[in-house]
């Protein structure tokens, strides 16, 4: 009885409707970045290009989003957030990098 019931949890996890993420870039005024984010959707995934500078925010629909982004300004901290807003609360998970480094970043 245990395993059938664990068999349908697996199941209904693999049809589970897309969630609304949320990518937000923010730090020091002159922090410069440029990076890729996997986006898991309903139909495969998508390579998103992300880049530019602080602030910046980025809305997209899927199933799961991780992002590799490098901090670009040699002296600036650069923070980068992904929050998922689905039924069951919010999934968060943020990374800073000062100068030159790499975040990646995974919300499913």
């Amino acid at each position: 009885m245990l395993a059938g019931g664990l068999m349908i949890a697996v199941a209904a996890g693999a049809f589970a409707a897309e969630q609304r993420f949320v990518l937000r870039a923010s730090g020091d005024p002159d922090a410069r970045f440029s990076g890729e984010c996997r986006l898991e959707t309903e139909h495969g995934a998508q390579v998103v290009v992300i880049d530019g500078g602080v602030p910046q925010t980025r809305e997209m629909m899927g199933r799961g989003l991780s992002c590799r982004i490098t901090n670009l300004s040699a002296r600036s901290l650069l923070t980068i957030e992904i929050a998922r807003d689905g039924r069951h609360g919010s999934a968060v998970s943020r990374s800073s990098s000062l100068g030159g480094g790499t975040i990646a970043l995974s919300v499913r």
